[in-house]
């Protein structure tokens, strides 16, 4: 069938109509969306210090304060949650000179030093998640080995007169932390982070003293530390904002 030319000047104007428009409607919806690129330091190396307090059959208040050290590699690619692994080291102390064994055949022990390391993974959820501040809460399990000692320097694990007889226990706990923190970052990727957290422990011998304490359940300490962040890695982001809707050309503003 030949073609007049009529239709072919038709199908010109229909094709051109269709090409202004898609310039006219289907280009300011692609051009609602401002495309931008952010970068984000996702793991932080701290290296930190604070103290550590006992509450348990020796004390009912946390009185006798003592160092710890503490290395944690924080995971920060989320917005709202993250998680840290963290070692710690340090030492724990507290004395009672007033407490006496209710058994005659116990030596009462009335101070001990403990030395402590604990590995722990935890889990954070930032209620404040700003750029450059957050603040968190934090649940946690870990590992936590204990020895303590008398204040020669003796284990009193190996020291059975100081319990009951078949009273033994090992050196080693699971602890459960919770606590919150707060961390500031600094536009090179340095952040300053400090923490407060509460240590559940499966142990009541930190200090030795189990079956014939006067406190009911197991030992327990408080923590605080300060700390310094390294950033160790570094991601880019892409971000769409929604634009407001153009009532006038945008050379004109």
């Amino acid at each position: 069938m030949k073609q007049t030319p009529g239709f072919c000047k038709q199908t010109f104007w229909a094709v051109g109509l269709c090409c202004i428009w898609a310039l006219c409607f289907v280009t300011p919806l692609r051009a609602q969306y401002l495309i931008e690129r952010s970068e984000r330091y996702t793991r932080l190396l701290e290296l930190g210090i604070g103290g550590n307090a006992y509450m348990g059959d020796l004390s009912s208040r946390y009185d006798f304060w003592s160092p710890h050290v503490a290395v944690a590699v924080h995971f920060t690619k989320k917005t709202r949650w993250n998680s840290s692994l963290n070692l710690f080291v340090g030492s724990m102390r507290s004395e009672n000179y007033a407490y006496q064994s209710t058994e005659p055949s116990v030596r009462s022990v009335n101070a001990f030093v403990t030395a402590f390391q604990s590995l722990q993974y935890r889990i954070l959820f930032n209620f404040i998640a700003k750029r450059h501040f957050q603040a968190y809460l934090q649940l946690g399990i870990g590992l936590l080995r204990y020895d303590p000692r008398d204040l020669e320097g003796n284990s009193l694990a190996d020291q059975l007169d100081t319990r009951l007889p078949g009273e033994e226990y090992g050196t080693t706990a699971v602890a459960f932390p919770f606590g919150f923190g707060l961390r500031y970052l600094f536009n090179n990727g340095w952040a300053v982070h400090s923490e407060l957290s509460w240590w559940n422990p499966t142990t009541d011998y930190l200090d030795n003293i189990g079956q014939l304490g006067e406190r009911t359940g197991n030992d327990n300490m408080l923590t605080f530390r300060f700390g310094l962040c390294v950033p160790l890695k570094k991601e880019a982001a892409l971000k769409l904002f929604p634009l407001p809707p153009v009532s006038e050309p945008v050379y004109a503003r």
